[in-house]
């Protein structure tokens, strides 16, 4: 073969090669753009734009009588992507722009504004946020009228983000009730936690661009999928709400006690109708920092208020008589390895049943109950179980603490477990677990279940959910024991512990509590003081339990302490709700003879207004 063909023929190889490379990447390139196109663009897409979920306006939480307690409102951040506008532009509209941003803030300098901008641009950022602090609605309507704001995103670069702020009309009341939400605008805790499903709604799916290494939404490429939430009606009471918070809180500061709390409860239907939980911080001020009613922090040994479901568990399972007396001595007592005294000095000796509990005898309690329970320590405790005592009730609001009640199977029950459970301890509840007991007696023996949330609502205003009263136990106990523990709960106010609350006109029947607190392994000279009851007497309508925990001074029982803030609510709320007005004048008629009523002399005039009065 001659020089020349072999050179000819190694070209040609090379060359054909070459075509055949070259026909193969046309056709790989062919390929990729039409075959697989949309695949490499959504690569393409997903790297530099993405989906993300705004958060829908949250539904709003209301009072009974639908007063708004907590709403969401529109706020803006005004943001812009500096990359938008031509130099020439930019240039003829920064200064009066950011003289404008300037004047109408009164925080920073134009040109502080300015070189922002010019940062922005130069580093290429698509998305800056002027002002960190966001805008109401109203100034977002009048930085728009401005004339570089005007000529809209796609030329000045300038844009809205809308955001949501939550808002209490009533600023801090019912605050830790009502919860608050986080920077994603989800519940924290309180009905706003609870209840965060109803109140979210659906997200709006956004579309987002990275900058800096945060992806941000491209508003003008939205596709908005938008649901408000649904908005959430409570059982509280605005009125009775701010009189439960201001009169404990004037409690508080009088007695410079740690905290307090106070629940409204309303007798046959279980509604909440006020709660308030007050603690003090190292400053000497108080707000609402945790709900002690409901969570385990609240959770304690009642003391004496507990005596009411040792008394009515005694009367309902033995044959004792409230006029049997017991001999209570002079006001010390030792059950095996340890002495149990009562407050009154030097005891209160020989004394009735009724008697043991109108003064709230210590030793006159656990005496009856060991007298009694002593063989058959597992009937009283059945007793006590059976009334829910060691039994959470599933409340609307999260972190209920479960209650816990000693047994004679426990490894700790001891030979003085049964006269300390006679009198509240060795058992722990919370404030709300111990009401229920209460309003099941207010409510002749029907124990409920006490609830907060009456309604769930969509934006259409229709109602999605209905929460009904629920009955936990048809009777608490028999007519008749019932009939003896209502007259002793009236005898505590008539003639006992809570005697300085006696005289209203409509009858306020409880318990007063003070038990001593127990902190490292021993119990302390520190009380928390209580009174629990209801009101009016007769047909009640409403229980409260009032706590006043630590206070400091020379009044440290619940008759002193607790019971006058239970006093004070209670002749308020009278005076606000005419129902209560119309029982009281229809039981009052009732029970006084229409010819022993007595009117004014008058001499002269229509007789008429004057029947009214009577």
């Amino acid at each position: 073969m001659n020089i020349k063909k072999h050179i000819v023929l190694r070209v040609g190889f090379v060359v054909g090669l070459g075509m055949i490379s070259s026909l193969c990447t046309l056709y790989r390139l062919l390929y990729i753009q039409f075959e697989e196109g949309e695949k490499w663009k959504h690569l393409a897409t997903r790297s530099t734009q993405r989906t993300i979920n705004i958060g829908a306006t949250r539904g709003d939480i209301l009072a009974q009588d639908e007063q708004i307690l907590a709403t969401s409102l529109p706020h803006y951040q005004i943001v812009m992507d500096p990359s938008i506008p031509a130099p020439n532009f930019l240039k003829e509209n920064i200064n009066p722009f950011t003289q404008k941003l300037s004047r109408y803030f009164s925080a920073r300098s134009p040109e502080f504004y300015k070189k922002q901008i010019w940062e922005a641009r130069k580093e290429h950022k698509k998305y800056l946020i002027l002002r960190k602090k966001s805008i109401t609605h109203q100034q977002k309507k009048d930085i728009s009228r401005w004339n570089f704001v005007k000529e809209g995103r796609l030329k000045s670069g300038i844009f809205f983000e809308k955001m949501e702020k939550r808002f209490l009309p009533h600023r801090f009341m019912a605050y830790r009730t009502i919860g608050h939400v986080d920077w994603k605008h989800q519940g924290v805790v309180g009905i706003e936690n609870s209840f965060n499903q109803e109140l979210s709604g659906m997200s709006t799916k956004m579309f987002a661009e990275p900058s800096n290494g945060t992806w941000y939404p491209v508003q003008q490429e939205s596709k908005i999928i938008h649901k408000k939430g649904n908005d959430v009606i409570t059982t509280l009471d605005v009125g009775i709400q701010e009189i439960v918070e201001e009169e404990l809180l004037n409690a508080l500061m009088k007695h410079r006690a740690t905290r307090g709390i106070a629940i409204v409860m309303e007798v046959q239907t279980g509604k909440i109708r006020a709660i308030a939980n007050l603690s003090q911080d190292p400053s000497g001020k108080y707000a609402e920092r945790y709900n002690y009613a409901v969570g385990e922090e609240g959770s304690v040994e009642p003391g004496s208020t507990f005596k009411t479901i040792s008394m009515l568990t005694l009367l309902e399972k033995t044959d004792v008589a409230l006029s049997d007396t017991v001999n209570t001595g002079v006001g010390e007592w030792t059950f095996y390895t340890e002495t149990m005294r009562d407050a009154r000095k030097g005891g209160f000796g020989v004394i009735t049943v009724q008697e043991v509990f109108e003064h709230s005898s210590n030793i006159g309690m656990a005496k009856l109950i060991t007298h009694y329970f002593r063989d058959r320590p597992q009937e009283f405790t059945d007793y006590l179980k059976y009334l829910r005592v060691n039994e959470i009730l599933d409340f609307q609001i999260r972190g209920e603490a479960k209650p816990s009640l000693i047994e004679p199977q426990d490894s700790l029950w001891s030979g003085t477990s049964l006269p300390w459970l006679a009198h509240g301890y060795e058992v722990k509840t919370t404030p709300l677990q111990l009401l229920n007991f209460y309003n099941a007696i207010a409510n002749e023996g029907k124990m409920m279940k006490p609830y907060l949330v009456q309604e769930i609502r969509n934006k259409e205003k229709r109602r999605t959910k209905i929460f009904q009263p629920q009955v936990l136990i048809p009777k608490i106990a028999s007519q008749e024991t019932l009939k003896q523990i209502q007259k002793l709960l009236e005898g505590v106010v008539k003639r006992g512990t809570a005697r300085p609350i006696q005289g209203s006109s409509y009858g306020i029947a409880g318990k007063t509590g003070t038990a001593k607190k127990y902190e490292s392994g021993k119990y302390v000279d520190q009380y928390y003081t209580s009174f629990l009851g209801y009101f009016p007497i007769h047909k009640p309508k409403y229980t409260a339990a009032i706590i006043v925990d630590e206070p400091k001074g020379e009044l440290i029982h619940g008759g002193d302490v607790a019971a006058p803030v239970f006093r004070k609510i209670a002749d308020r709320i009278f005076l606000l709700d005419p129902e209560l007005h119309q029982n009281f004048l229809t039981e009052k008629k009732a029970i006084e003879p229409e010819e022993d009523k007595i009117y004014p002399v008058i001499k002269a005039g229509n007789i008429q207004p004057i029947l009214k009065i009577s």
